[in-house]
């Protein structure tokens, strides 16, 4: 699709008339990258790619405070004495950072209603249609029919609808798929600059809702081109009501790529085993990158005796708790490394690595670089500092700068000596073990845990994995890794058996190298030891 959008540009058509959006950050990424690179503006190109969602915030030109928040939320249900859990509510730059995942769930009677009101919009579009699915009750698992059943009649919640739809309208409040539905029940086009749409791109299609493909097909009405990538295998997103065969009713012409350029041989065979489980039969007339790969199947404690210091690897998960769990594992084990997608740990911040790197440093006698040195002197109070260092330092932005600054301060110009310079900023500190001392001064800016981990660190100490992430498996759609880690998981009961399936296919699919599927914590197997055994 990259390249066919550039081809797109060089043939004569304006960054102007075309629209991008992706489901996939990775591409999303890609594609904003090579534009830029191009030569063409951030500003301008950020205005052609982004989220439907936001696509169509933009055209309705809704501002930041037009959405509701959890207050709102909240100040609802304690109105009607309904049970709530408050929780954070997305905003449009977090959907355009992170994607559609869907919020943090509580099966609280109140958070269960906002979720399925939402839902029934992606689902059936039409207000009228969304009455009649709230007095079915249709589209609630069966533990949240049994949940709501107990206290609410059909018609009870179809008045709860009522009075929150009113009472968005009367105080000019939007839910992100109020939106969309919106525009769909009153035809509104795409005005102003993005009315000039010549040629309409849409990325991982197959996570369309019914809500989504409506608007699709409205705003594409007066586009010479639309231009649809999708794999029906790779349909993650059911509890947005995505639909991975809405595609297919749409007419024009469909081209099966002939191979992957991401997957090797092996990773692709048992891929292949689980897209033929979703019924996927095409996949045999597509080949898998020419490189053999590995799959190894490891248990739960074998993948931090497997991490090499330099392969992008990926570490993937059903959810945050277990995400939590194995990083937990890791970091007791000495072994830090960063979350990916809505998921961080402490070390996301390149505060704390310049921080906890220069420490251990001092201890292995590898050179320090100025922008750690910079970061810890701002860390740290004043008071263990030669009068005017922080000051002066401070002050350096540049890497000249910081590089002749230093110097300076240090008061000697040997480049190669970074330890006695850097020693030579305090009034005593003189050893690692002092400068530890300085970390755990109560004024130092950091918190308890990373003040810990920094006085933890021994001439032993690993340096962080920055090459090694941790995220669920929504978080790496779209994205890719020589090395990838499938922690094994069990769906809940009420799941969809083939969202679960789709997402230990995104799994597979994610490496360019080597698979490596890890059993459960304390057993053996798992769901996707089951797909491809």
């Amino acid at each position: 699709m990259k390249n066919d959008l550039l081809n797109k540009l060089n043939d004569g058509y304006e960054l102007v008339e075309i629209l991008f959006t992706s489901f996939s950050r990775a591409t999303m990424k890609a594609v904003t990258d090579k534009l830029i690179d191009t030569g063409f503006k951030q500003d301008d190109v950020k205005k052609r790619c982004r989220t439907l969602h936001s696509f169509a915030a933009r055209n309705l030109e809704l501002k930041k405070d037009n959405f509701v928040g959890a207050e709102h939320y909240e100040e609802f249900c304690k109105a009607r004495g309904i049970p709530y859990k408050k929780f954070k509510v997305k905003t449009l730059e977090e959907i355009e950072k992170f994607g559609p995942v869907g919020e943090e769930y509580h099966d609280t009677e109140g958070n269960i209603i906002f979720k399925w009101f939402q839902l029934l919009k992606k689902a059936c579009i039409y207000d009228k249609k969304v009455k009649e699915a709230i007095l079915e009750m249709r589209y609630l698992t069966q533990e949240e029919m049994k949940r709501l059943s107990r206290h609410y009649s059909p018609r009870y919640l179809l008045q709860l609808y009522v009075e929150w739809e009113q009472i968005k309208h009367d105080n000019g409040l939007w839910e992100y798929d109020d939106m969309l539905q919106y525009t769909v029940e009153n035809t509104i086009p795409l005005f102003g600059e993005l009315g000039e749409t010549r040629c309409l791109y849409i990325d991982e299609a197959q996570d369309l809702s019914p809500l989504q493909f409506e608007l699709i097909k409205l705003w594409s009405k007066n586009c010479r081109e639309v231009i649809l990538a999708y794999d029906p295998n790779q349909g993650i997103f059911y509890f947005n009501a995505a639909n991975p065969w809405l595609v297919s009713n749409l007419d024009g012409e469909l081209i099966i790529l002939p191979q992957s350029h991401r997957v090797p041989r092996q990773p692709w065979e048992y891929a292949t085993r689980i897209a033929e489980q979703l019924g996927e039969r095409d996949m045999g007339n597509v080949k898998p990158r020419d490189v053999e790969g590995i799959v190894l199947f490891t248990s739960w404690e074998e993948p931090i005796n497997l991490f090499t210091p330099s392969s992008k690897t990926f570490l993937l998960f059903r959810t945050h708790w277990q995400i939590e769990e194995f990083v937990d594992y890791c970091f007791k084990n000495g072994v830090y490394i960063l979350g990916m997608g809505r998921f961080t740990t402490i070390f996301n911040s390149k505060r704390l690595r310049h921080i906890y790197n220069l420490v251990r440093k001092l201890y292995t006698g590898e050179p320090l670089n100025n922008h750690e040195i910079k970061t810890f002197i701002n860390a740290i109070p004043a008071s263990h500092l030669r009068r005017g260092v922080k000051t002066e330092i401070r002050k350096m932005k540049s890497e000249q700068e910081l590089d002749s600054g230093i110097k300076t301060l240090a008061g000697f110009f040997n480049q190669d000596d970074t330890h006695s310079k850097f020693y030579s900023l305090f009034k005593r500190a003189d050893e690692p073990d002092k400068i530890k001392g300085i970390v755990v001064d109560p004024k130092t800016k950091l918190s308890e845990q990373a003040k810990r981990i920094i006085e933890s660190v021994t001439p032993k100490s690993l340096p962080v994995f920055t090459n090694i992430r941790a995220g669920t498996y929504f978080a790496s759609k779209g994205l890719e890794a020589e090395n990838v880690f499938c922690f094994d998981f069990n769906p809940r009961r009420d799941a969809n058996l083939r969202g679960e399936m789709s997402l230990a296919f995104v799994g597979t699919t994610r490496t360019t190298q080597n698979l490596y599927i890890v059993s459960r914590k304390d057993s053996y197997g798992g769901f996707i030891h089951d797909l491809v055994s």
